[in-house]
Parts: structure tokens; C-alpha cells; sequence
């Protein structure tokens, strides 16, 4: 219900820029907002109707973390518990210098059969890790979360069921707040909308957490691929696209990851997602992460911005803040936020501009790669 409403007010609120009356972009919007409904309930009807799976498929789970001692017991605890059974855990220490390495063996010595433990005496990186257990560990899906993460106890067993004719998929986000900052908010509201996106399975791309990978797709970044980078969620777009894998999002059981609590880890932390994040996919021919991007500056700047340099009046600005109002008591309400209802709504539109002005300087970054720009033309293996 929440993105009902919110699509139909923001909607009446972009297709007002055109000049339209406002009970006239009512009519016209609608038939957009029904097309998007349709395609999530169609996805969504189709994660339910999956048949039973006898758990024969086994699965790797990997979690590489670095300084992770506040977070990573609660990661463990929650992959010790799956209702999927067939699964071989895989902890790498990234060069800790706290207890995060201790945390591990614990556990690796009451689960033994369960539980595998790596070090890096100096950190290599999340990708370069995943890439080492994929060739030291076989499994026929592999299963990528971060030390931050926490999944519930049928998360695994339900996306597993759905992968029967899918390489690759990334599980339903949320974020655990537990310190009620401004970034915190910001960064749970991020990963709501983000959610959201996934469900029409249309604009989005692959982030890094919460990864169901199938084997072949490792054995061709190995074998075609030669990725130059750092991200993984980046790799996994670009062998996507260029290994033609099947993809697709279900509506599911939530991944939960731990909120951002200062503003300038938020910053910094958006500007490895989308700047990297994009510099990466030119690099590799990652299109579906640049039209992604594309798409999200595209639509805050044209519906946030635009208006104060084109007709900016009274009618905008009353559209504008019923939008934040619905969309603030939607999630104050469905989500259980812990910020009241003005904070809530502040916290929307900071997140908005913040996120759209790191997405705009990260494009134009890329200008540096000019020669690489040209993603559309880059050769399928």
C-alpha cells in the first residue's frame, strides 16, 4: 500500500511539470502506477508458486569481514540456523585487528563439520575472497552475505526453491536501526525504496549482499570474464550482461544489514556504491548498472530539482510535501521506524538530495573513462 500512494502522488507530481491540470494527471499517471503494480504482483505471485525442493543443491554460504567484532556473532547465529540444511560456511578474517578472527574459530570449533575459517594477514578485499572459495570450495550455489548481515530462518530454503531456472538472484533488503541518527534513517529508507525497485524486476541491478550465485556463472568469470575490480556486487552485473546468465528478484524473506549511523560513513560508504560502483561497470560493460543509476538521478533530479528552475508555485510545493507526508506515515507506520513522524520525513528528503548528488559527481566522473564509454559496444564472450 505504501508505494500505491506514493507512486500515485509522485506521479501526479511529475506529469504536473508538463502542465497538465491536476485532476488530468490523476487519469494520465494511473495508468503508469497500474502498469508497476501489475508487474509486482506478478513477480510476487510467482515467488509463491514454487515447487518443493528435496534441499539436494548444496550451498556455500561465504562472509568475508574486517573489523567486524560488533556484528559478526549475529551474522553466524543466523546462518547456524537455516531451515536449509545443505549448506558448508565459509568465515575469511580480512585482515582483522580486533576479535573478529577469534569470534570465528569459536565457532568453527563447536560446528567443525559446518564451519570453515581463512585469514588474510593483510586485507585482499571482499572480491578477491569470494573468488578464492568459490575455486577452493565446490557447492552448486553460492551464497554471498556481509558480516553485517542478518537473515531469517527460511531465508535461504525460499530463495533456493526459486532457482531452479535462475543463475543469479539478490534476496528482498531492509536495515536493522539500532541507533536512531539521521544517516541511520537515511539509509533505511534507502534500502526500502531500493527494495521496491527490485519487485518490478525491471530497474535494478546487483549490489554485493545477499547473492545467490550458481556455480557456472563463477566458472565463466574464471574462465571469459578477467574482471579488474574491487566490487563484487560489479563483477556479478558485468558476467550477468556479458555471460547472458538468467537473473531475477523475488519477493521475499528480508535481508536485514546494519544502518550507517554517521553521516560522513553515509557519505563515504555512497560514494563506493555509486562511484566505484559505476566506474567499475564502464570498465567491464556492466550496462545494467549505469541504466540503473541512470534511471534513479534521472527521476529525483527531474522531480526534486527541475521544478525551482522551470514553474515553481504553490500547487508543486502542496503536491511535493503530500508526497513526503504520505510517504513519512507509510513508513512510520508499515515499518515501525523509530523516528517520529517530522524526522521521518526530513530524513526523505536529505536522503533524496544526498543520494542524487553523489550519483551526479560519480557520473561525471566517469568522464575520465571516456574511451570505455562506449559500454553497448563491449563484445559478449
Amino acid at each position: 500500500m505504501i508505494y500505491i500512494i506514493f507512486g500515485i502522488v509522485l506521479s501526479i507530481v511529475a506529469i504536473s511539470f508538463l502542465g497538465y491540470s491536476f485532476f488530468t494527471n490523476i487519469f494520465l499517471f494511473l495508468g503508469v502506477v497500474v502498469f508497476f503494480l501489475l508487474k509486482i504482483l506478478l513477480n510476487i505471485n510467482k515467488s509463491k508458486n514454487v515447487a518443493e525442493n528435496n534441499q539436494e543443491e548444496k550451498l556455500c554460504a561465504i562472509v568475508s569481514a574486517k573489523d567486524e567484532v560488533e556484528t559478526i556473532r549475529r551474522s553466524i547465529k543466523s546462518l547456524l540456523s537455516q531451515s536449509y540444511k545443505n549448506i558448508e560456511i565459509v568465515l575469511v578474517d580480512d585482515g582483522s585487528t580486533d576479535s573478529t578472527y577469534k569470534i570465528m574459530c569459536e565457532y568453527q570449533k563447536i560446528y567443525p563439520d559446518r564451519i570453515h575459517v581463512k585469514r588474510n594477514e593483510k586485507g585482499q578485499g571482499k572480491l578477491k575472497n569470494i573468488l578464492k572459495v568459490t575455486e577452493e570450495f565446490d557447492a552448486d550455489i553460492y551464497f554471498v552475505m556481509d558480516a553485517d548481515n542478518i537473515i531469517p530462518e527460511n531465508y535461504i530454503e525460499y530463495y533456493v526453491k526459486r532457482m531452479k531456472d535462475v543463475d543469479v538472484t539478490e534476496s528482498t533488503l531492509g536495515a536493522y536501526n539500532e541507533k536512531d541518527s539521521f544517516p541511520a534513517l537515511m539509509h533505511t529508507i534507502e534500502i526500502l525504496l531500493l527494495s521496491f525497485l527490485r519487485y518490478t524486476n525491471i530497474f535494478s541491478s546487483f549490489t554485493g549482499r545477499g547473492m545467490f550465485i550458481r556455480k557456472k556463472v563463477f566458472e565463466y568469470i574464471k574462465n571469459h570474464l578477467n574482471y579488474q575490480g574491487v566490487d563484487d556486487g560489479a563483477m556479478i552485473n558485468s558476467a550477468v550482461d556479458q555471460g547472458r546468465f538468467k537473473f531475477k528478484y523475488f519477493y521475499g524473506p528480508v535481508l536485514l544489514e546494519y544502518a550507517t549511523v554517521g553521516m560522513k560513513d553515509f557519505v563515504k560508504q555512497r560514494f563506493r556504491w555509486y562511484g566505484k560502483g559505476m566506474a567499475e561497470a564502464v570498465e567491464n560493460g556492466a550496462k545494467r548498472v549505469l541504466v540503473s543509476f541512470g534511471i534513479e538521478i534521472g527521476g529525483i533530479w527531474s522531480i526534486v530539482i527541475l521544478p525551482f528552475f522551470s514553474h515553481f508555485n504553490i500547487l508543486f510545493l502542496v503536491e511535493f510535501l503530500s508526497v513526503l507526508s504520505i510517504l513519512g506515515i507509510e513508513l512510520k507506520i508499515f515499518y515501525k521506524l523509530k523516528s517520529n513522524i517530522i524526522k521521518t520525513i526530513a530524513g526523505i528528503i536529505l536522503m533524496v538530495f544526498v543520494d542524487a548528488g553523489i550519483v551526479l559527481v560519480s557520473f561525471l566522473q566517469l568522464k575520465k573513462f571516456k574511451k570505455k564509454l562506449d559500454w553497448y559496444k563491449v563484445k559478449k564472450n
